[in-house]
């Protein structure tokens, strides 16, 4: 969140043009949260394949948000996970046959 209110208040109140160096540096700070829950998810053993698949459908949704915050508490990473689970069609569909 601190990157992104860097980077606005760079663009808005760099004078003629924003410093690059500085927005840069807030791009990167906006960049960092999305890079890490994808790096995790390309490399960790904790979800099956299936529960990642169904992790970046849901990042990629109109939950994203929500479910970004979630990810990086362990907690509401397994509640969601278990959210996740229950309401895709593809594993009920699986569980009933």
């Amino acid at each position: 969140m601190m990157g992104f209110a860097g980077l606005v208040s760079s663009l808005v109140l760099g004078f003629e043009e924003p410093h690059t160096p500085v927005s840069v540096g807030f791009g990167m700070l906006v960049a960092a949260a999305p890079f890490g829950v994808a790096l995790h998810l390309a490399s960790t053993h904790e979800l099956t394949r299936q529960e990642k698949r169904l992790w970046v459908s849901g990042l990629l949704s109109h939950k994203g948000p929500t479910l970004l915050s979630a990810y990086f508490n362990m907690a509401d990473r397994h509640r969601m996970t278990h959210a996740l689970c229950n309401a895709s069609p593809i594993i009920e569909s699986k569980t009933e046959a």
